[in-house]
């Protein structure tokens, strides 16, 4: 790594322990209104805004695939496709 990149970080890490420690006052802050993606849990687990925007991006870009010729294959197909977009429009932030 560069030295001097790691200096900057080695002094960025040393202010924000003295932010933590109440010794120095930060100079920007952010404040976050609305989540970047929808709230998503599994089995008691909060997926992080990542692993939710790669299960939005997956659902968006995939078609199921016909399971099938006979009746019950397309109507599978057809209950898969219409669940897919009942929770993509789930997930969209208000």
């Amino acid at each position: 790594m560069d030295k001097k990149l790691f200096g900057e970080l080695t002094e960025s890490m040393t202010q924000m322990g003295e932010i933590v420690r109440g010794e120095r006052a930060p100079s920007r802050e952010f404040h976050v209104t609305q989540p970047s993606e929808a709230i998503v849990t599994v089995n008691g687990a909060r997926l992080s805004s990542a692993q939710v925007m790669t299960i939005r991006v997956f659902l968006s870009m995939f078609e199921m695939p016909d399971l099938g010729d006979d009746e019950h294959g397309k109507v599978m197909t057809d209950v898969y496709n219409k669940s897919r977009q009942e929770i993509l429009l789930l997930m969209r932030l208000p």
